[in-house]
């Protein structure tokens, strides 16, 4: 006979699809066998089984833009912002430490994968505020999420199943 212990669940659970403005409680680095960063975000209300991870993207021009937009969107660690004389853009720098991200306050996008479970988007979108950098109103909200949006039909929904699995918010064993 075996006996073990059921941890109940540690956060609401609030589960829905579609957009959410979530406060971060927890964040760390981590870096797969193959080299590739990441950062992992715990969300306030949710379970401690249930983060938002963000893989690091490189442009062209060698600069990392997928986690910088995530500090960026959260008004996170920016420590200045230049304009430059050429072309009007900005030089952003950020203090990218994890803990900058503990209590900032971002919307997120969650949809249910082919297996049925929630995920959180990758692309972000911010709330209204007004920053170092950036000043964020209902509109540029609304953009910013649009955005994702399209970035989520593109390129997350072709690869969900058409019929996901039967799936009901209880953890399976």
């Amino acid at each position: 006979m075996k006996t073990f212990t059921v941890k109940k669940g540690s956060g609401s659970g609030n589960f829905k699809a579609g957009w959410q403005e979530v406060t971060v409680t927890k964040a760390n680095y981590g870096t797969l066998d193959n080299g590739a960063r990441f950062i992992d975000a715990w969300l306030d209300g949710f379970p401690d089984s249930f983060n938002m991870r963000i893989y690091e993207k490189m442009s062209k021009k060698g600069e990392e833009f997928a986690i910088a937009n995530l500090y960026r969107f959260a008004n996170a660690g920016i420590q200045s912002a230049t304009e430059t004389q050429d072309d009007g853009n900005f030089v952003v720098s950020i203090d990218d430490s994890a803990e900058n991200l503990v209590g900032t306050t971002f919307n997120v996008f969650l949809y249910r994968n082919s297996e049925g479970y929630y995920r959180v988007l990758a692309k972000t979108a911010p709330v209204e505020f007004e920053g170092v950098l950036d000043t964020f109103t209902d509109d540029d909200v609304a953009y910013w999420k649009k955005r994702a949006e399209h970035y989520y039909t593109e390129w997350i929904l072709p690869n969900i199943d058409s019929k996901p699995a039967e799936k009901t918010d209880e953890v399976p064993f």
